[in-house]
């Protein structure tokens, strides 16, 4: 009984053992980490400040039918950095705007 007991419970501990390991690999290798995240720079077409609104224009116009979740990142460094989450072609897309020193430089065409 004994024997039959410690069995039990070893393989009831390796079984816990191996699914947070692979839970936790799983997340370090997952398609949306920091350095998949594209950044593009947004311009306010007269030099104005960008807004959540500029952000899901320019979300929309690139991925039309998308409903982009928007949300301002307390920056001291970047004031106008925005993160944005949204579903496209059942894949999980993050963007950034603002957020770094990326050359890939879009501009609003809309008052």
């Amino acid at each position: 009984m004994k024997v039959l007991r410690v069995l039990k419970v070893t393989g009831t501990v390796m079984i816990a053992v191996i699914a947070l390991y692979v839970t936790s690999f799983t997340y370090a290798v997952s398609s949306t980490s920091s350095s998949k995240i594209k950044d593009f720079q947004l311009v306010h077409f007269d030099g104005g400040e960008v807004r959540r609104s500029h952000v899901s224009i320019a979300v929309r116009r690139g991925y039309p039918g998308v409903v982009p979740k928007i949300t301002k990142r307390a920056s001291a460094m970047y004031p106008n950095c925005y993160d944005v989450k949204f579903i496209f072609k059942n894949e999980l897309r993050r963007l950034t705007f603002n957020c770094g020193s990326s050359s890939q430089q879009l501009t609003m065409l809309t008052r």
